[in-house]
């Protein structure tokens, strides 16, 4: 089991500022989500954008449950590491 760390900026307020959210997975879907957002040759280019349009509706919904808007497109950082 591996914990998915994504990181992106968010608005509040007016205001931007940095966030993340932790998932925890599976090793290997967690490797395939870090490959898409490498833009990895281990993925077809439609895997990784279903991939990634995925991770980003994701934290697009944790945000709105925080009372807070996900920035577009602002995903900086996707970590892999062990739960």
């Amino acid at each position: 089991m591996k914990n998915l760390t994504i990181a992106y900026d968010t608005m509040q307020n007016g205001e931007v500022s940095e966030a993340c959210v932790f998932i925890p997975m599976e090793d290997a879907q967690a490797n395939k989500i870090k490959a898409a957002f490498e833009k990895s040759e281990l993925l077809s280019k439609r895997e990784a954008y279903d991939l990634r349009d995925a991770v980003s509706g994701f934290v697009k919904c944790c945000e709105r449950a925080r009372g807070r808007k996900y920035v577009d497109d602002s995903i900086k950082d996707v970590e892999v590491k062990e739960a």
